[in-house]
């Protein structure tokens, strides 16, 4: 055993006392917390007298109680652990398979679901000040989904994202290259749709509306008297509007008009 005796931060209003024969047995004292170690680093208690809670690792890192107010709980991995740390709480089931993570304080609310670490994660969060929700759930590699104050946004695949969940700079300039689906909507009904990198696309905003399959057909509709359908990018195009109807060959310019007046009762 190597044997020592030492006494730290004599000038500070926490002094510390160290007596060890190691590994076999350790003492910590100081007026804030002590501790006393058994088979470093096995067996341990611990006793914190400025957060007020005593902690038994039996045998580290596999047992653990803590007793106390604001920090307590019990650990027996793989199997079960349950932790309260102040405002946070963590809690494992059959390690590493299911864990939750959760903080509850005055200013905020915020818990975390994780299956098999990344594979599946759904954060929920709320900020009592602001008022501001958050949603996401994220399913390695498969769809990620985002609601931020009732904007929603899903997408198809999900290669990187569960790893780097706040980096915006992949979510900038790397996400784009194999999200194959895209949907974004909001609680007032307009949505974004984006299939094989708007191969296929839809927007709706109030009573606007477009979509495309390129290049095949292409569809606008800005009211309820003016709408715009095109084929082939215009080979064969067909409008209507307060001027009236109109149908368009051969991507020429000028072309059929009909039904003005009507056009313009409506």
């Amino acid at each position: 055993p190597i044997f020592f005796s030492e006494s730290l931060k004599l000038n500070t209003d926490n002094p510390k006392e160290v007596r060890a024969a190691w590994p076999f047995y350790i003492r910590k004292d100081s007026p804030k917390k002590s501790s006393r170690t058994i088979l470093w680093p096995f067996f341990s208690k611990v006793e914190n007298r400025e957060k007020e809670y005593v902690t038994w690792n039996t045998p580290w890192p596999l047992v653990r109680v803590t007793k106390g107010d604001k920090y307590h709980g019990l650990k027996i991995l793989p199997f079960f652990s349950d932790e309260t740390m102040d405002v946070k709480r963590e809690r494992w089931y059959l390690w590493p398979v299911y864990k939750i993570e959760e903080m509850n304080s005055e200013l905020i609310m915020r818990r975390r679901d994780r299956v098999l670490f990344f594979l599946y994660s759904d954060v929920r969060e709320v900020k009592y000040e602001t008022g501001d929700s958050l949603r996401r759930i994220d399913f390695w590699p498969f769809f990620g989904y985002k609601n931020v104050n009732g904007v929603s946004h899903l997408h198809l695949l999900s290669l990187v994202e569960p790893f780097f969940p706040n980096n915006q700079s992949i979510e900038r300039l790397w996400s784009p290259l194999w999200r194959v689906y895209q949907q974004k909507w909001d609680q007032q009904g307009n949505r974004v749709v984006s299939l094989l990198w708007n191969l296929y696309w839809s927007e709706k905003q109030g009573d606007r509306l477009a979509w495309e399959l390129f290049p095949i057909i292409q569809y606008r509709k800005d009211s309820q008297a003016e709408s715009d359908i095109s084929f082939l990018k215009g080979l064969v195009r067909y409008r209507k509007g307060l001027d009236g109807k109109q149908l368009n060959l051969f991507y020429l310019p000028w072309g059929l008009h009909w039904d003005r007046d009507a056009g313009r009762d409506s």
